[in-house]
């Protein structure tokens, strides 16, 4: 009979690190998550971008708008597929169609033109508005309609097939910049006459009006469908799609919009320059990215980031792609490790038995040292790492074991350089000011005679020395402060 048993090491307790409040500045999951897109370079545009848009078909190839072209980027490899040049007039917005297969857009000289992705071939031209032509947008629910809104203040929405229209919606008395489609028979359209409508496209009648505030420059309807955001120079709103009613308003001019689909977030850019990451739930800016120019137009897929600026440079952003784990191997049928598998397994038996004992703490390499007694090694694979939590925790127990002049003595310069480098670092940091207090006395008592022997040494002690009296000199003015309030509080009270 087989009998396994596992070993036991509870006796020695391992050094407790002190918890902290949490640090208001501290880099969230949110900002790593963020921070993982990383920018690639790409040429810039003759002017400003202005729309961009992803395939909803799988590489997610980018569509960007800018002067007289249309220029569409690879999905994964970011780099220029294809240019569509077939235009005569300014290029004010292009996107995909829900297949991927055909790009509309819209230009300055009244048209929309739709275009087969992979030929690069003008497969329609739509004429029927009197101005430029700002929105080109297909319908996610439909191959065969296509909607496009204009500065002659109309939306058309029109039939692939045929090329003739199908309804006009005219309501706005100013040019419309923004819709989306909010139902299968419901689109809803912003203009700068500073209000929202929604249009039944069976009957081409306005159903509802909001005022939104100001000239309206994007759209987009959140994550889970409840509400849609309205964009512009007076802020961001967040309306309620059921009542029409205003849930939430950001007073930060933007740009545009555009919704992450894989963490939920509303995106923001503006003419500041910068990219913000809203949290829809509590509508609090969880990220910002900054631009070297004004932000005109933005984009996202589950991968990438496009922003298209106002002087014509684009800024795309690829996620860091996780490390997949390799398959296991898998052996082939008619192999003879596909006969042979299992055989090196034991079969149990009747009489085995297994005692399983609570195994002890996997001791941390500070805390190994610790256990036996090397007291100077233990702080010095803390000093690496220049964690204060870890290296005052480390500190700590060496006080308390009595063994602080164990650890810092007997160290050449480089030796001790880590060491005062981290108490240059924190000393004022009230956190740690006591323990490091006592620490210093210690170095001193140690390396007092020592001082004028090292460059290096000799600068880190004089930037203690400058730190120290710094906290002096601020401490009356402080007391002085805490008396005021003090004063005043009572006062009131």
């Amino acid at each position: 009979a087989k009998m396994v048993v596992e070993q036991v090491d509870g006796r020695f307790r391992k050094v407790q690190i002190p918890l902290f409040l949490a640090d208001p500045d501290r880099i969230t999951a949110e900002d790593r998550y963020w921070s993982s897109f990383k920018g690639v370079d790409t040429a810039p545009h003759l002017a400003a971008v202005s729309s961009l848009s992803f395939s909803p078909v799988s590489p997610c190839d980018l569509v960007a708008s800018a002067s007289t072209r249309l220029h569409i980027y690879d999905g994964a490899t970011l780099a220029a597929k294809k240019t569509i040049s077939k235009f005569k007039d300014v290029v004010t917005c292009g996107s995909y169609r829900a297949d991927g297969a055909l790009i509309a857009a819209g230009t300055k000289d009244n048209r929309l033109k739709v275009f087969d992705v992979r030929s690069r071939v003008l497969l329609k031209e739509f004429s029927g508005h009197s101005d430029a032509v700002r929105v080109a947008q297909f319908s996610p629910l439909s191959l065969t309609s296509v909607l496009s809104g204009s500065d002659d203040s109309t939306v058309r929405l029109w039939d692939l097939p045929s090329g003739k229209t199908n309804v006009v919606f005219q309501g706005h008395s100013d040019m419309v910049r923004a819709a989306c489609q909010a139902s299968s028979s419901s689109w809803i359209t912003a203009s700068y006459d500073h209000t929202m409508r929604w249009w039944d496209e069976r009957t081409g009648r306005c159903e509802r009006k909001v005022d939104v505030g100001g000239p309206c420059d994007a759209l987009a309807i959140c994550p889970g469908g409840a509400t849609i955001a309205t964009g512009g120079v007076n802020g961001i709103s967040i309306w309620s799609l059921l009542t029409a009613q205003l849930v939430h308003h950001l007073p930060n001019p933007v740009t545009c919009l555009a919704v992450d689909p894989v963490k939920g977030r509303l995106l923001s850019g503006s003419a500041d320059q910068t990219l913000n990451i809203i949290d829809i739930d509590t509508f609090n800016i969880t990220h910002s990215i900054r631009q070297s120019a004004s932000i005109s137009s933005i984009a996202i897929s589950p991968e990438v980031i496009a922003i298209g600026m106002a002087d014509g440079q684009l800024s795309l952003r690829q996620r860091r792609p996780g490390v997949v784990p390799a398959p296991l191997p898998t052996p082939h049928g008619g192999t003879r490790r596909y006969f042979m598998r299992g055989t090196n397994r034991s079969v149990p038996q009747q009489e085995d038995y297994r005692v399983d004992l609570e195994r002890g703490p996997k001791l941390k390499p500070y805390d190994t040292f610790m256990k036996k007694h090397q007291f100077a090694s233990a702080l010095n694979s803390v000093l690496s790492t220049m964690n204060p939590n870890i290296i005052s925790g480390i500190l700590h127990e060496l006080r308390a074991r009595d063994a602080m002049i164990v650890a810092i003595s007997g160290r050449d310069d480089q030796g001790l350089e880590p060491l005062l480098r981290f108490l240059v670092k924190y000393v004022t940091d009230p956190r740690h000011t006591r323990l490091l207090r006592d620490v210093a006395d210690c170095i001193l008592d140690v390396y007092a005679d020592n001082v004028g022997q090292s460059p290096a040494v000799d600068r880190l002690f004089r930037n203690l020395e400058s730190k120290i009296s710094e906290q002096m000199a601020l401490r009356p003015i402080m007391m002085r402060l805490a008396g005021q309030i003090d004063m005043i509080t009572n006062t009131t009270s």
